[in-house]
């Protein structure tokens, strides 16, 4: 929440245009202003920020591949603060509030337009000390405590409350930066470990004394595009060896036990990245899962086959509701009815025709 916020942060502050018309730049998918660039070089841009700055406040759309999925709405309050609301697909997800020297105050997080949780910050020698988070009726959840080294760089983050024990992050800092960033829940330790261009080369997870796994990353030269991951996970016997394409993305995966492969997964994505497509041959023979999504990029439709045989079909509705079609031999035998993680209705079938029907609701 601290890394968002900070992004957040640096997002209002970054707008800088004159009133206007709209001013177009390289985006990523944070949302930040990289480069400036003409309108008619958007087309051939995965990530492009619009940002329109007015006197009473600024808009920010991001783009990705022509299609908006985020915007920030900034309003200049009459005391010198500002609020900004973010929306994911049209609906509220979040809003913070900013002081006037541009310090975050506020933070609400919503679910369909609900709120969810309020985080309020406080401040000692223009640093963040203390984040409150606290529930929709006002009761507290945790705190975060902030420490820092005495060259300013943050050194731990400390969260206690929620009923259960602290919860803290460690930072070891080097010449360029993090070098390493500990994170420690009960008798869980992760460990990440960085290079001096702030590349993630190493992570550890263990639990007690045990070594959980171990996973280091391999990048293309000097280049921050990863290439392939290798993961020894030692309480299980195997190691999971990752290749990304070049944006990241994961392409294939195996697992070896020993010297031998006993299991290997492909990934198929189509022109905008969306897995279509997921195949896996293990001892449980061949399984595939196959995606469709909408012109909106949403997932309409997801088939899972066993052996080459279709086992299970799920179609997703619109207000969270989804259909599972469940198959013997290629034949519909029931279809289930969802609402959320509500089960509404059964249908069973026999021959192509439904002659059973149970109601849940």
């Amino acid at each position: 929440m601290f890394r968002r916020s900070c992004i957040a942060l640096l997002l209002v502050m970054g707008a800088g245009q004159l009133f206007g018309a709209p001013a177009i730049y390289r985006s990523n998918d944070f949302g930040m202003q990289l480069e400036p660039i003409a309108s008619w070089q958007r087309d051939g841009l995965k990530w492009v920020l619009e940002v329109d700055v007015t006197p009473g406040g600024d808009v920010r759309r991001l783009f990705r591949d022509g299609t908006e999925t985020k915007r920030w709405e900034t309003s200049r309050l009459s005391d010198g603060r500002s609020e900004e609301q973010e929306l994911d697909g049209g609906k509220l997800s979040s809003r913070r509030l900013y002081g006037p020297n541009g310090d975050l105050l506020e933070e609400d997080q919503y679910s369909r337009g609900k709120l969810t949780e309020k985080s309020l910050y406080a401040y000692a020698s223009s640093r963040v000390s203390r984040v409150r988070v606290l529930a929709p009726d006002g009761s507290l959840l945790y705190n975060k405590d902030y420490s820092y080294t005495s060259r300013g760089s943050l050194r731990e983050v400390r969260e206690t409350g929620g009923g259960e024990g602290p919860r803290v992050s460690a930072f070891v800092a080097g010449r360029s930066g993090p070098s390493e960033e500990w994170n420690r829940n009960g008798d869980d330790l992760f460990v990440a470990r960085f290079d001096q261009r702030g590349r993630t080369t190493e992570r550890e997870h263990r639990k007690g004394k045990d070594l959980v796994s171990q996973e280091s990353f391999i990048y293309e030269g000097d280049t921050d595009k990863l290439h392939s991951s290798v993961e020894n996970r030692p309480l299980e016997g195997n190691v999971l060896t990752s290749t990304y394409d070049d944006e990241g993305r994961l392409m294939a995966q195996s697992v070896s036990a020993g010297q031998k492969v006993v299991e290997e997964t492909g990934f198929t994505r189509d022109e905008k990245g969306r897995m279509t497509r997921k195949s896996r041959r293990s001892a449980a023979g061949l399984e595939e899962w196959r995606y469709s999504f909408d012109q909106a990029g949403k997932e309409t439709r997801e088939e899972f086959y066993h052996r080459g045989s279709l086992e299970k079909v799920t179609l997703f509705g619109g207000d969270d509701t989804r259909t599972e079609e469940l198959y013997q031999g290629g034949a519909l035998f029931m279809k289930v009815f969802y609402n959320g993680d509500r089960r509404s209705r059964e249908e069973v079938y026999v021959d192509g025709k439904m002659v059973k029907e149970r109601n849940f609701e």
